[in-house]
């Protein structure tokens, strides 16, 4: 796909993302101002950090909550056995390992608690 195609796709102006990190129970929000270039001149990307609003935040720490509190109800086997993927660097950019794990990881989930 060339260059222009990928620039014709985007909305110039003001848009806003959150990026967040579950891991750490962390969100982030971004402006991202895109100004298309004219003429030759190259496009203008800002990216810049705002703050979340506070029902943002509360809504994020809620789902944080809620999901540990399912995860609480499986028993995880962190040890993937060396049969199903040797290491962490055959996962990258391998669908077929990344698919294995996926298919151990759903049939070895015990339920601690009945629902």
């Amino acid at each position: 796909m060339s260059t222009a195609k990928l620039n014709s796709d985007l909305v110039e102006g003001v848009s806003y993302i959150y990026v967040s990190n579950s891991n750490v129970g962390e969100i982030r929000k971004f402006q991202i101002r895109y100004e298309s270039g004219s003429m030759g001149e190259q496009p203008l990307f800002i990216v810049s950090p705002v703050t979340v609003d506070s029902a943002t935040q509360s809504k994020f720490v809620d789902a944080m909550y809620y999901r540990d509190g399912v995860k609480g109800f499986f028993e995880y086997h962190k040890n993937i056995p060396t049969d199903v993927a040797l290491s962490v660097w055959q996962l990258a950019g391998s669908s077929l390992f990344q698919r294995d794990i996926a298919r151990y990881n759903s049939s070895h989930q015990i339920l601690r608690k009945g629902l």
